[in-house]
């Protein structure tokens, strides 16, 4: 299989969790093809039999119905990377119920049904992917006959539908209202009243602000759950090493108490307690320094039998000493050298109980040492199992990661305020002011003024957009800032507006939401959006640079 195949396959929802080598793998067999069309083709036709599984690979396709009247109903824009009707691909009417045309240029993916099973049967993660992609078709075609047939009020469906087709805060209406009438099945004269209500009253920008403040506290939650996860698989890894730390230390302790138990025989059977060895040692010593004097005492004694050995050797050659004198002679010096070797052998012995008594004692010192280092071991596996226990280690991480944020909020604050105020969280981890005007006192953070408030807040802001860039497995390129520049002074709003600037040279953007007029003029790119006008379409949006 093509890499550039696997790889877009990869982005769709069916394979995200699939290893690029394992994609490859699981088709080897498994026949497939590619099918290219052109921009404005046709794809598929309503009541066409599916007979296989079409993804969407480069391009975008656009779901259609003709009326009664001729004209050309486009439902919805599918985009890259999409599975299209996998609500239809099984079952006795699997046909399409739209038809399907190249909105661009598009490749798709075609997989023939029974090898579709094939493949789903070699990883259950595919399975699941597969069956929650017919789940999400088969609610949204639930949610889609509830808009028609609930007692809703037209505003009602109306604001469903904006918050449903907006992106990044902006809500263009891509079909007519005429349409959109049909959709809604109400008279397109209620609609339209109900669509100049809506500008009238400034609603659009409610429901933006209301879905600003969602999406905000969706991406507070997004954060918290992956800082909690984070946490999780930490300690996780740590609840890992406490356990190996413990099965090692149990069998250190094992092997330790069997090598002291033969310690212990070992000294049994040489005679020798643990009170007593010192002592014995010392008088053994005492008793191996007299053998030494007295072998050499004999050393010296065998040197002068030599030498009258010599002598008689001289004697005898010479004829001159008496036959008694002999035999008294070589008498002496048979039982000088029975001495002798009586007196190495019993040296010998105590020299080699000595070296044993020495090497047990020794083992005797190596057990001790290592005894200390496994209880030493187990104090610090008792206090990590006091921090396992309840949520404190939780709180541990937690206050972690708390730490970490507040000490680069404190450095941002203190270049907006001059090294005025300061940024810091206390023992209960709440935030204080560290206020540099009076010596570095501390104080709440709620006793600052509005335009303080917002810059400590912009500072807290801008260290935790920092920390998820370096732990989240994604990029954080674009954030969004709404209000709050109103309450502050010109000083003020110049750091501020520097301290963006830095934000932005530093690879990531910044949207500002505001009405202040100063701020739009030091922002060099604007997105400008018109209301729809009646029968002209949808809303238009522009983008100006100064």
């Amino acid at each position: 299989m093509d890499l550039n195949i696997i790889k877009r396959l990869k982005k769709t929802g069916l394979f995200s969790e699939i290893e690029e080598k394992s994609i490859e793998e699981y088709f080897t067999g498994i026949k497939y093809e590619i099918k290219k069309y052109s921009q404005d083709e046709n794809i598929a036709f309503r009541g066409d039999e599916i007979k296989g599984l079409y993804i969407n690979l480069e391009g975008k396709v656009a779901t259609e119905m003709l009326k009664e009247s001729g004209e050309v109903k486009r439902i919805e824009e599918i985009d890259s990377y999409s599975l299209l009707a996998t609500a239809f691909i099984f079952g006795d009417k699997n046909r399409f119920p739209v038809d399907l045309n190249a909105v661009t240029s598009t490749s798709i993916f075609y997989i023939e049904k029974n090898e579709l099973i094939q493949l789903l049967k070699k990883d259950d993660r595919l399975l699941k992917k597969f069956l929650d992609e017919i789940s999400c078709k088969a609610q949204f075609l639930s949610n889609h006959l509830w808009n028609n047939f609930t007692n809703k009020t037209i505003g009602e469906k109306f604001s469903q539908y904006i918050l449903e087709n907006q992106k990044d805060g902006f809500f263009q209406m891509k079909i007519s209202v005429k349409d959109l009438a049909e959709y809604f099945d109400v008279s397109r004269p209620s609609l339209s009243r109900v669509i100049k209500n809506f500008l009238e009253e400034n609603i659009l920008e409610k429901l933006k602000e209301t879905e600003a403040s969602i999406a905000a506290l969706e991406k507070q939650y997004e954060t918290s759950k992956a800082l909690f996860e984070q946490a999780s698989i930490e300690e996780q890894e740590v609840a890992r090493q406490l356990a190996a730390v413990k099965a090692l230390a149990e069998a250190s302790q094992k092997d330790s108490i069997q090598k002291y138990a033969l310690l212990q025989e070992k000294m049994k059977s040489c005679s020798v307690t643990e009170e007593t060895y010192i002592a014995k040692y010392h008088t053994e010593e005492q008793k191996l320094s007299q053998m030494r004097e007295k072998l050499e005492n004999f050393q010296k004694e065998k040197i002068r039998v030599q030498e009258q050995l010599l002598q008689i050797k001289k004697k005898l050659k010479s004829k001159r000493m008496e036959q008694g004198e002999f035999a008294l002679l070589e008498k002496e010096v048979q039982t000088l050298e029975t001495e002798t070797t009586e007196e190495n052998k019993s040296f010998g012995a105590v020299r080699k109980e000595l070296e044993q008594m020495k090497t047990a004692w020794k083992e005797k010192e190596n057990v001790c040492v290592l005894l200390e280092k496994i209880h030493h071991k187990l104090d610090i596996l008792s206090e990590l199992e006091g921090l396992f226990r309840g949520k404190r280690f939780v709180e541990y991480i937690s206050r972690y990661y708390l730490e970490h944020i507040a000490r680069e909020a404190d450095t941002g604050l203190k270049e907006m305020t001059g090294n005025t105020y300061g940024l810091e969280i206390d023992e209960n981890t709440a935030f204080i002011i560290r206020d540099y005007k009076n010596g570095g006192a501390s104080r709440p953070a709620s006793t600052l003024s509005g335009g303080e408030t917002f810059m400590a807040s912009l500072a807290l802001a801008l260290a935790l957009s920092s920390q998820i860039q370096m732990k989240g497995a994604a990029p954080l390129e674009l954030f969004f800032l709404d209000e709050g520049f109103g309450t502050l002074d010109e000083n003020c709003l110049e750091v501020v507006m520097e301290a963006l600037e830095k934000i932005r040279n530093k690879k990531r953007s910044v949207g500002v939401i505001t009405h202040v007029e100063e701020i739009k003029n030091r922002i060099p790119v604007h997105l400008l959006i018109e209301p729809a006008k009646a029968g002209e379409g949808g809303s238009k949006i522009s983008i100006e640079e100064l």
